[in-house]
């Protein structure tokens, strides 16, 4: 969800503008100025010392650090808050905000922003200056800087601390000074050994194979990244590892260097993944959700099933939208599936037909080492170990069900199974047309390997 459709986004937006006030004497997130234009950033507060308006996001307070805060506010007052937002404004304050519960859970995220957090805001915002640019220049790039020039450059960029390393971190000399490093120092696994890509397709149960295949690696062997954020990681951080794990597209999968590549997978009824997918984002908590700009999450706990289904943010997100064939083709797009993609309306597909990329789905999907189906979990998992040379596990328990996580994990709560009833069904027709081809295709493909029971086929058509 843009913040162009959050309505905290907003009202937020809609008080400021009733202020009145111009907007470059308006400090806000930098996505405000999609409400109002001409806003001042937060990474360019510098502009603007003395500010008329300050709109502050709860869950970016570490970035501005607690003593800046203090400072700005000491000269404004209170005038608007909301779950998200609270605004400072200098002529037009509001007496009954500063009593309000979302005030005070304002003040107590304030609070919180004291020893070490405090400590590394005050570093990241502070200012730079040519002296500080010379030396990210020896530390990040090993070399004197260039010419004066070349500081000068910096120096318009970079307006503190926290910009100038991410300039130098995105620069194309650091990645490439990092990435020679790289191969040349780190542990790389053995290269003739066979990489192994589980492709977790959310909610299909892939917590639980995702235990069962790293319980078989040493630790320093499984890549952390479970998010389709491969991309971000260079050519010899890859090469250190051996199982790859997570909400992959085949797109990230090839960017890993192997020689050999075992991937396996697992597929779920359309329908009920997506059922499932909405209820595991209402169960999660809103503020973690604003807090880590997981936009879904917000959206799901403010509307039904259907409006879900029928929103343009979902059917714009190709995790949701054909979000199977999408995988395999290698057409995501690299991000979280929690996260709304920018993409505006529906996505177009591919190619000029939409079937051509149904059958290079189907493709890869015959071109994995193995896939199992949700539906027959305790076989499919089973085939899969064997398929990989690993003892098929005796018995088989699918994990991360929210009635067994709710309550024990910080973010997540109990919520009420979603019914897939006629209406719920027709509003997420479009997101699994070519999904329900594939699945259709992979129970076919399923109940004709040997070793799985005539039985299991059946119940999974």
């Amino acid at each position: 969800m843009t913040v162009l459709a959050d309505r905290y986004w907003i009202e937020a937006a809609k008080f400021v503008r009733n202020c009145g006030c111009a907007a470059d004497r308006v400090i806000a997130p930098g996505k405000f100025r999609s409400l109002m234009a001409g806003t001042v950033a937060y990474e360019q507060r510098h502009l603007c010392a003395a500010p008329e308006v300050l709109v502050l996001h709860k869950g970016m307070l570490e970035k501005l650090g607690r003593k800046w805060i203090e400072q700005v506010t000491s000269g404004l007052q209170p005038a608007f808050a909301n779950e998200v937002f609270v605004v400072f404004s200098r002529l037009y304050p509001c007496n009954s905000v500063s009593q309000s519960i979302h005030f005070a859970a304002y003040l107590e995220r304030l609070e919180l922003l004291s020893g070490e957090q405090e400590n590394a805001a005050a570093i990241v915002n502070q200012t730079v200056d040519r002296e500080t640019i010379a030396w990210a220049c020896r530390l990040f790039l090993l070399r004197e800087p260039e010419s004066e020039n070349e500081i000068d450059s910096y120096l318009l960029q970079c307006p503190d601390v926290r910009s100038l390393q991410r300039a130098f971190l995105a620069s194309p000399e650091f990645r490439s000074l990092h990435r020679a490093q790289d191969i040349r120092g780190q542990a790389v696994a053995e290269p003739d050994l066979p990489r192994t890509f589980f492709m977790h397709f959310p909610k299909t149960g892939g917590t639980t194979l995702h235990n069962l295949l790293a319980s078989h690696y040493p630790k320093t062997q499984i890549c952390p990244e479970r998010h389709n954020h491969l991309i971000n990681l260079s050519i010899g951080e890859l090469s250190a590892f051996r199982l790859f794990s997570g909400h992959f597209d085949w797109s990230s999968i090839t960017l890993v260097p192997a020689r050999s590549r075992r991937i396996v997978t697992m597929l779920r009824d359309p329908a009920f993944r997506l059922v499932s997918m909405y209820r595991f984002l209402r169960a999660h908590d809103p503020n973690y959700a604003r807090a880590c700009g997981l936009e879904l999450i917000l959206l799901a706990n403010d509307c039904t099933a259907e409006a879900f289904f029928r929103h343009s943010s979902v059917r714009a997100s190709r995790w949701f939208n054909n979000g199977l064939v999408h995988a395999l083709t290698g057409t995501i797009g690299f991000g979280r599936w929690e996260r709304a993609q920018d993409a505006a309306g529906t996505p177009k597909l591919v190619g000029d037909d939409p079937e051509n990329l149904l059958d290079l789905a189907k493709a890869r999907l015959g071109a994995c080492t193995a896939f199992g189906l949700f539906e027959a979990f305790g076989e499919s998992v089973r085939w899969i170990a064997r398929q990989l040379g690993l003892s098929p596990p005796a018995s088989v328990k699918r994990e991360m069900a929210i009635e067994d996580i709710a309550g024990t994990h910080p973010h997540i709560r109990m919520v009420e199974s979603v019914e897939l009833t006629e209406s719920v069904a027709e509003s997420m027709a479009p997101l699994i047309a070519l999904d329900q081809k594939l699945y259709a295709f992979a129970v076919e493909e399923f109940s004709k390997l040997p070793g799985i029971s005539e039985e299991c086929g059946a119940s999974c058509r």
